[in-house]
């Protein structure tokens, strides 16, 4: 990829400006815990057990985890990119100096340690390992309570669970200025909530959550479209957005057009299978309810409709009750009897047409007996 050879040639060019030595200026104080309720919801005591840690006071960035801001590194995630010096409890927090290592040890830390000079970073988490866990009330709810606590590993985090783990500065720059309202705790929830979108009112649970949710999207985008970066990844996907509405569009262009060939070919089977003398009036309903629940024939498959017609029988022959010249004329060739008109009721034709065709056989049947004798006598 491109992201870790652009960190490469950054240290090349570092290293031969004479930068990367360690030295005060990469030294930074924090606030790494306090028992405020964290935004997963738990109090964590501030009985450190801190020998372990001294032996080997190793700094991570989020955990070892990545996370969604650096792109792939070709290094171990778990390699430090400092170490914390002056680890201890007073006044009820966790306190320590993260000093950040060289260009030389790590290129991720040189990065690191630019956003912290400009205070693009400043917030902090612990890895801990809690020897107690147990249930406390505090104000009316029922809260988990971490104790007991071996320290494990400090990271430099984009997004600390506990809202007073940032650089010690700005802690007491909060408290001083929000006195009023609870501690920074509100404040700083506040000002999560408004970066990421959510009502100033949001809880804590709620913050944590949208956290998450974007860490996991962002990383999302970049492997979807491969972008070394979150903001090349958002402009792919929002290209990607207006080419999909493009698509949409065409898709339900098309898709009226076939519903509208559709109706059209609907319609045609069933004006054919009246002029057929298949449909009528009294079996047409019926017949379409049972083929596609729906009288008109508007939700019927046009292949299913016309297998449906094709083999309907010829209920009357309209041929037979029109005239040769004119077929939309019915011609009187004789009164219907009562039957014919108590047919022709039932199944949806006028009696006029039943009484011509009846004529009309009988008509043809007379010729088919004249013709017989002459043949006899010839």
């Amino acid at each position: 990829m491109v992201y870790p050879d652009a960190l490469r040639a950054y240290a090349r060019l570092a290293a031969a400006a004479g930068e990367g030595e360690p030295d005060d200026s990469r030294r930074f104080s924090f606030v790494c815990s306090t028992s405020t309720k964290d935004l997963n919801g738990r109090i964590v005591t501030q009985d450190w057990e801190l020998e372990d840690f001294e032996k080997n006071p190793i700094v991570l960035w989020n955990h070892g985890q990545g996370g969604g801001f650096w792109g792939e590194l070709e290094i171990d995630e778990y390699f430090p990119i400092g170490r914390a010096e002056n680890v201890r409890v007073e006044g009820g927090k966790l306190l320590a100096d993260i000093v950040i290592a060289s260009v030389f040890a790590s290129p991720l830390a040189e990065r690191i340690y630019h956003a912290l000079k400009e205070q693009v970073l400043n917030a902090v988490s612990v890895g801990w390992d809690p020897r107690e866990r147990r249930y406390e009330k505090h104000d009316d709810e029922e809260v988990l309570v971490l104790a007991g606590n071996r320290l494990v590993e400090i990271s430099i985090v984009p997004f600390p669970a506990n809202p007073d783990a940032v650089r010690a500065h700005f802690c007491a720059r909060a408290r001083a200025g929000l006195h009023q309202q609870k501690g920074s705790t509100m404040a700083f929830l506040a000002l999560m909530a408004g970066l990421f979108g959510l009502a100033a009112t949001a809880t804590e649970e709620q913050v944590a959550a949208r956290g998450r949710e974007l860490t996991d999207f962002e990383k999302a985008m970049r492997d979807a479209t491969g972008a070394s970066d979150g903001a090349s990844a958002r402009a792919s996907v929002l290209a990607l957005g207006e080419k999909a509405r493009g698509y949409d569009a065409l898709a339900l262009a098309k898709a009226e057009g076939e519903k509208s060939a559709k109706k059209v070919r609907i319609e045609g089977i069933i004006k054919a299978g009246r002029a057929a003398g298949k449909l009528t009036p009294a079996n047409e309903p019926g017949l379409l309810e049972a083929l596609c629940g729906d009288k008109t024939g508007e939700k019927a498959e046009p292949a299913s409709l016309e297998l449906l017609v094709a083999n309907l029988p010829v209920v009357v022959n309209l041929a037979h009750s029109q005239t040769p010249a004119d077929k939309t004329e019915a011609t009187v060739l004789a009164s219907p009897t009562p039957g014919e008109i108590k047919r022709a009721k039932k199944i949806g034709v006028e009696p006029q047409d039943l009484a011509n065709e009846r004529v009309k056989l009988q008509r043809e049947r007379a010729g088919i007996g004249q013709d017989d004798d002459n043949d006899e006598e010839g």
